[in-house]
């Protein structure tokens, strides 16, 4: 690139650009933050890959090939997708044993009685969707069959 057209002077990577913030700002700073509470933890893989993607950006802005610098954020936008899944994956893991420890603490207590017996059937229910919903994703995001069970794992 020469110095009339550097990455932030071109538009349409600019905007590939904002789309990877966004992705980083709207889910995986979310799910960071809840998996902080949840767990008192920040997933050392999630921060590579956060860190990777960055590390992208910050070379598409310095290179001086426009070739490069999209080959650049291509990988930033892979990273960020595996940010997000490993965040989702931690948010199923965190979930999970949230609510193995809730079934396995009142085990012995009778449920079916709690807001007249809606209590109980909505927990299972919640839990069947979250599952159904996590393979959902995986699916939806075009993932092969090892990353849909991998997800699927996360609930089992």
């Amino acid at each position: 690139m020469d110095e009339v057209t550097k990455v932030y002077e071109d538009i349409k990577l600019q905007r590939e650009l904002e789309e990877i913030y966004s992705q980083y700002h709207n889910s995986i700073k979310i799910f960071i933050g809840q998996l902080e509470v949840l767990q008192n933890k920040f997933p050392v893989e999630i921060l590579n890959e956060i860190r990777a993607a960055f590390s992208h950006i910050a070379k598409a802005y310095v290179c001086n090939s426009k070739e490069v610098a999209w080959e650049n954020v291509n990988k930033a936008k892979g990273h960020i997708k595996r940010a997000q899944l490993d965040a989702y994956k931690y948010m199923c893991y965190a979930f999970r044993k949230y609510y193995i420890e809730f079934r396995e603490l009142y085990k012995n207590v009778d449920l079916s009685h709690v807001n007249n017996g809606e209590f109980i059937n909505e927990l299972s229910k919640t839990y069947l969707e979250k599952k159904k919903n996590t393979i959902l994703t995986y699916v939806s995001i075009g993932l092969g069959i090892l990353s849909v069970v991998l997800g699927l794992v996360a609930f089992i």
